[in-house]
């Protein structure tokens, strides 16, 4: 009896092996390890090793939408936009990963007018797809498009209420829109929302300038310089003699690429608040990003 519980086994085992020797030989586990292996290299962002994995895989299952959308997005990543443009367009063509496949054109498209046109289509198409929303909003974000980017926020938070960019988002939205504890209540617990946490509740009155200074000085340190500028502004309207909120407004403008704005209103503040030292190291800053270094050394020097 034992005998032949061993004989059973073995065959089943046999079995087994047998199969996994066919599998290794099926092109398509091939093309499934090449996918995978793009998929980690484009978490790492490792874009031309993710790129070449899905060109393997494409050359491999011709046509097949899903390798497409991953090699556009590889290629979107490296600004390679013609490859990215071809690659999304064959991807666009089926209806599974056509909202997905137009959010990457128009990612790829150097047209505004054109990547608008492709946006609006994409969200249409993707309206039940966060991943879609939340590619626009980044867009709309990077933009400073804070009040286009409302509904799509909300609808994203909606379709994934534990997306923790979407809820910061969202805070920061209803921080625009004056409701400081609703923001405080949406990004409670968000790990990477503990700047802004903590700036709301340090007590300042909302709706004051000392209020909206610590609260954009938070937010310019998780990296959100035009949400940040748009409440250094607020401060600046309430405190326009306030050489903190001019300072800090002048440099979300350098951030935003607006140098000659900034250079101007650092050297108004310079002059108004020479004891000021942020002014300084600001200006410097400005100056190393022109290239005018021994300028930049000056200002510097001044905190010596």
């Amino acid at each position: 009896m034992a005998k032949g519980r061993i004989g059973w086994r073995a065959g089943f085992v046999a079995l087994i092996l047998v199969a996994l020797a066919f599998a290794a030989q099926d092109p398509l586990v091939g093309v499934a390890r090449q996918v995978q292996a793009g998929d980690r290299h484009l978490r790492a962002g490792e874009y031309t090793l993710a790129r070449q994995a899905y060109e393997q895989a494409a050359a491999a299952l011709p046509g097949r939408a899903t390798i497409l959308l991953r090699l556009g997005a590889a290629q979107n990543a490296l600004e390679e936009w013609d490859g990215a443009r071809e690659s999304l367009a064959q991807a666009a063509a089926r209806s599974w990963t056509r909202a997905r496949a137009l959010a990457g054109l128009a990612e790829a498209e150097e047209d505004t007018y054109r990547a608008s046109r492709l946006w609006a289509e994409a969200v249409r198409a993707g309206w039940s797809d966060p991943q879609v929303l939340g590619r626009y909003a980044e867009h709309l974000w990077r933009r400073g498009e804070f009040r286009q980017a409302q509904p799509i926020v909300s609808r994203s938070l909606r379709l994934a209420p534990r997306d923790e960019k979407a809820r910061v988002r969202a805070g920061i939205l209803l921080l625009l829109d004056d409701k400081p504890e609703d923001a405080a209540a949406l990004v409670r617990g968000v790990e990477s929302a503990f700047p802004l946490t903590a700036a709301l509740s340090a007590g300042d009155p909302p709706g004051s300038p000392d209020f909206y200074l610590r609260v954009g000085v938070a937010l310019l340190s998780m990296g959100e310089h035009r949400a940040a500028r748009a409440l250094f502004g607020r401060a600046r309207d309430l405190a326009p003699d306030s050489p903190v909120a001019q300072t800090y407004y002048a440099y979300c403008l350098h951030l935003d690429g607006d140098d000659a704005g900034a250079a101007g209103l650092l050297r108004d503040a310079a002059s108004r608040w020479p004891a000021y030292p942020l002014v300084w190291y600001f200006l410097g800053e400005v100056e190393r990003a022109a290239g005018h270094y021994a300028a930049a050394r000056a200002h510097y020097a001044t905190l010596l």
